[in-house]
């Protein structure tokens, strides 16, 4: 809803391209972005820690928890132990 009827065009050397319809996609800048980001974040990481899918991520020596995923800006890492049972359960969940 947000994007209907909206055009863009793109700036190279020589000039700018013809507009072009945006139909699915957040723009970079936009600030709906983050929000969208941290909503779908947040539910995959709930996901990944349920028992229904239980992942072994790593042990942290210090604590008696371990590190499964990790997210920063608009980069989500995902730390598991690396048997095949586990790298599979990964495959299925992603």
């Amino acid at each position: 809803m947000l994007y209907r009827e909206a055009f863009s065009s793109i700036l190279v050397p020589g000039g700018q391209t013809r507009k072009f319809s945006i139909s699915h996609f957040v723009r970079q800048g936009c600030p709906l972005a983050l929000f969208l980001f941290l909503l779908v974040v947040e539910a995959f990481t709930m996901h990944l820690n349920s028992s229904q899918v239980s992942l072994k991520g790593l042990p942290l020596p210090s604590m008696q928890q371990q590190l499964l995923d990790s997210e920063f800006v608009d980069d989500a890492t995902i730390y598991v132990h690396g048997n095949d049972d586990n790298l599979r359960k990964l495959q299925a969940v992603v």
